[in-house]
């Protein structure tokens, strides 16, 4: 941000675009205005633009990209009407829109754009979360999740909490999200791992469910039990084997609760991938 919160109003070229447009973008947001001196929308616009500029001081850098001279700059940005403005963060376009807009629907993408609170919290974070240091990052994530109630920050604290073994906290946030963004891919692999928490913590030891299922191949339990600790260690595909096999060898009732554990699974992967694919295939064979 430019020292004291002024405003950034300048006109840009081909030459000093990549420097005044797409490197500042990585400080802070830039909206760039393709106009042209004969656009009578563009007479209205660009005025409205400089005062918006002028209201958020500084939380936006705007620049002017007048296409009768920057024609190779309207070019590469197809810009196929005027005026047309795009929102730079980060080198690249995040938002844009063409034509002249009411101050309401501009004032929405700029904050909609606008860099958080949070940010700068969630960063360090992620950084401590990536170094080990969980508790200074579930503190750091509870303090961006007070400054900036958002699905995105508390998805990832109630990731950090199931990593810190705080289940029930991690389910508390989980359920917090909105409806929508519980079925997401990562919210879904967060329940999943959740839930084979669950069973694992009311299993017996591996070696104890390793024995009962020698001597007892058709004891599902033991083989979904087994799975939930394969899960836990990350031994995906040894989880996978064992719910093929429940899928297989159970009842109705159980087949289903098998086929849902494995799509569980899979969720945990991404939901792609050689091995989700070979046991999909092989999921779908065992159900036919």
């Amino acid at each position: 941000m430019n020292q004291g919160n002024l405003p950034e109003i300048f006109d840009v070229s081909e030459q000093d675009f990549a420097a005044c447009v797409l490197q500042k973008s990585h400080d802070l947001p830039v909206l760039v205005d393709f106009w042209a001196s004969w656009c009578a929308p563009c007479r209205a616009l660009t005025p409205l633009l400089v005062r918006l500029s002028e209201a958020y001081r500084g939380k936006f850098a705007l620049a002017k990209v007048n296409t009768d001279v920057e024609q190779g700059l309207a070019a590469r940005y197809g810009v196929r009407g005027l005026p047309t403005v795009k929102f730079f963060r980060n080198g690249d376009v995040i938002g844009e829109f063409v034509g002249l807009q009411p101050e309401a629907t501009i004032r929405r993408m700029i904050e909609q754009h606008l860099p958080r609170q949070s940010e700068p919290l969630v960063r360090q974070a992620l950084s401590a979360k990536a170094a080990g240091r969980v508790d200074q990052a579930l503190a750091l994530l509870e303090q961006a999740l007070a400054t900036d109630s958002d699905d995105d920050i508390r998805l990832m604290l109630a990731e950090v909490n199931f990593q810190a073994g705080r289940f029930d906290e991690a389910k508390r946030l989980l359920a917090a999200l909105s409806a929508q963004n519980r079925l997401e891919t990562s919210a879904r692999a967060l329940a999943a791992q959740l839930e084979f928490s669950h069973i694992a913590a009311e299993a017996p030891p591996i070696a104890e469910l390793k024995q009962t299922i020698s001597g007892r191949p058709d004891d599902c339990t033991a083989r979904t039990q087994l799975s939930a600790y394969q899960v836990l260690a990350q031994d995906y595909e040894g989880a996978l084997i064992q719910l093929l096999e429940v899928v297989k060898r159970s009842r109705k009732a159980g087949t289903e609760a098998a086929r849902k554990h494995m799509l569980a699974v899979f969720d945990i992967l991404g939901g792609k991938g050689p091995l989700v694919n070979k046991y999909r295939n092989l999921l779908s064979t065992a159900l036919h």
